[in-house]
């Protein structure tokens, strides 16, 4: 961790508020002087700057009661509106040149459009590929309009803005190797800010890995408690760190709906907190597949100065996790929340700049080395003038070298992946022929189930059935109807016995109504010795009960491939369907959570072909 040349504030803006640090740095980081001053709610909403004005009324307030902090200010800033990329590209070794490839790359990692961002970027270290050396940068962008609302507060207070970092990069700066602690090159650890919102950042060795912020911390549970016991946020707080999570909620002083509502929210803050971490871990190892995986976390921020809860966010990730803070903190000033502010007073790595161009130019300029600075810029511009000829041809020579280099990587990661990629175009070709498969065979099935269960829903009295054939098709099945060619539908012939004609019109009156039946056929209805097959009563007693033979046709189906189903009867079978038992028993044991919920139902299921058989009268 090197030390700054010059005095430098940090101002770590949080919803909660802004907290300011001076920093020394002999051996170990050292706060020398801090100063904190709370924001109203809503000044600062996810990690954005909402309230232009207010912040800038919360910055002149600040100054005006600590007058020992140095105009100079560092800003550090987490939410979602930044993209942190570590990308590789062939080996450059002119740094403009370098430039120039990060800014045609990051057309391709930067999911905004250029024009609205602001870049800066590092070189890492140089790893060995597939490819070949590759050198690895670390990118960051930023949606201007965020930054441009930093830099109108700062500015508007009357301080002097010299960098925009990241809050997550001063974190790593802060707390990486500190006194005391053991540290291995190639472990990789998480560092989490837990207090207006939480930022996590994974590093090894000093490097950024990766980065996220997120709206829920320690504040969001603050403004819980606060809103079910109608407490103040400032009291809140107090609650929160005074139940903690480390004793008996029964051993814990103080009003008792109080005290079991807070540790009731830290319980479900530390489940919520740690969910968001283990998915932000989840996406960085899909990220940066083959690397070591994080062996340890430490905790930091607001979250630090409650009891258990960094064991309970350890035993939530299943990692040690330990509490991080910087050294020199005044009292009045909750342990870990100047961790951040104090790594932004100083550089190092991670390190970026996301001022805009102009604003970095104006910083550079607006020092306090009066004329003197004019008389540099002024010999600056003679150098400028005599080697301008010079830079316009360098530059579209470097250009096109920078291009060229990106186009050849480009070319051979795109022959990689598409080798890589034939794998799962096979698959999706196999994919397609079985939802081919299994959506023929939908498409050829017919419910028999239903359409059974509806004829013997609706036979009337004094008709039996000697045999009952149905078929998808008409060139399916063995069935002998001379009528059932006529319609290409799925349809059942019914052959059986009445006590009269007039009952043979009243059953084809009667499956008129059978549900999905578009038409009755009647091949034939006579008296006499016709009915097929035996029973005990011998057919239709004769000469006494006519016999009939009709096809029910039902609405057509799609069919690709011929499937039969038959039913046979022996004489005398009943046409009544033995009633089904349709009610599941409710299961015991579990309580609904609210009431009027559907009953659970049975449904039987359906196969393409039924066969039934059976003797009686309904």
């Amino acid at each position: 961790m090197a030390q700054r040349q010059k005095p430098l504030v940090g101002l770590d803006i949080d919803p909660v508020g802004v907290r300011a640090a001076q920093v020394s740095v002999n051996g170990q980081l050292s706060v020398t002087l801090a100063a904190h001053t709370p924001l109203e709610p809503g000044v600062v909403r996810d990690g954005e700057i909402a309230d232009v004005e207010a912040l800038t009324e919360a910055l002149k307030t600040l100054y005006r009661e600590n007058k020992g902090l140095d105009k100079r200010v560092r800003v550090g800033v987490a939410n979602q509106k930044i993209v942190v990329r570590t990308i590789e590209l062939p080996p450059i070794e002119d740094r403009k040149e370098l430039g120039a490839a990060v800014r045609f790359q990051a057309q391709d990692e930067i999911p905004m459009p250029l024009d609205q961002a602001v870049l800066d970027w590092q070189p890492l270290d140089i790893v060995e590929t597939e490819n070949g050396p590759r050198q690895r940068i670390l990118l960051v962008a930023a949606r201007r309009d965020m930054i441009e609302r930093v830099v109108a507060a700062v500015k508007g207070a009357g301080l002097r803005l010299e960098g925009v970092d990241l809050g997550a990069f001063a974190m790593i700066r802060a707390l990486d190797g500190q006194p005391g602690e053991v540290v291995y090159s190639d472990e990789a650890v998480l560092y989490a800010e837990v207090g207006g919102l939480t930022n996590l950042a994974v590093a090894k060795g000093g490097q950024c890995l990766f980065t996220r912020a997120s709206g829920s911390g320690l504040e969001g549970l603050a403004v819980e408690l606060a809103e079910r016991r109608g407490l103040t946020l400032e009291h809140a707080r107090g609650w929160l760190a005074h139940v903690g999570l480390d004793r008996p909620v029964q051993h814990i002083e103080g009003d008792r709906e109080i005290v079991e509502d807070a540790r009731h929210i830290l319980d479900d803050g530390v489940r919520r907190i740690s969910a968001e971490i283990r998915q932000s871990l989840d996406f960085h190892h899909m990220q940066t597949s083959g690397g070591a995986g994080v062996a340890r976390a430490v905790l930091t921020g607001g979250a630090i100065a409650i009891g258990g809860f960094a064991e309970a966010i350890g035993a939530e990730l299943g990692l040690p996790v330990g509490r991080g803070s910087v050294a020199g903190e005044p009292e009045g000033i909750t342990p870990g929340d100047l961790t951040i502010a104090a790594g932004l007073a100083v550089g190092g790595m991670p390190c970026v700049n996301l001022l805009p161009a102009d604003e970095r130019r104006a910083a550079g300029a607006g020092g306090r080395s009066g004329g003197a600075v004019y008389a540099v810029l002024a010999a600056m511009g003679l150098i400028l003038l005599l080697s301008a000829a010079l830079v316009v041809s360098g530059n579209g020579v470097d250009s096109k070298r920078a291009e060229l280099a990106i186009v050849s990587a480009q070319a051979d990661q795109a022959e990689q992946t598409a080798t890589r990629l034939q794998a799962y175009t096979t698959f999706a070709s196999m994919r397609q022929n079985r939802v081919d498969t299994v959506r023929s065979l939908v498409q050829n099935r017919f419910d028999w189930a239903h359409a059974l269960g509806e004829i013997a829903r609706t036979l009337p009295k004094n008709v039996w059935l000697s045999s009952l054939d149905g078929s998808v098709s008409a060139t399916a099945g063995n069935t002998s109807s001379s009528v059932r060619s006529a319609l290409p539908n799925p349809a059942v012939d019914i052959v059986g016995c009445t006590t009269s004609q007039s009952d043979v019109a009243r059953m084809m009156s009667a499956m008129r109504r059978v549900d999905g039946v578009v038409r009755v056929s009647l091949q034939s209805s006579k008296k006499g010795s016709s009915g097929s097959g035996t029973s005990g009563g011998g057919g239709c007693n004769g000469d006494q009960h006519p016999s009939f033979t009709m096809t029910l046709f039902f609405a057509p189906v799609a069919v690709s491939s011929p499937s039969t189903a038959t039913a046979s009867a022996t004489p005398g079978a009943t046409g009544t369907a033995a009633p089904a038992t349709g009610t599941a028993a409710p299961a015991t044991g579990t309580a609904a959570p609210a009431s009027g919920g559907a009953a659970p139902s049975a449904s039987a299921a359906t196969t393409p072909s039924t066969t039934t058989s059976g003797g009686g009268t309904q």
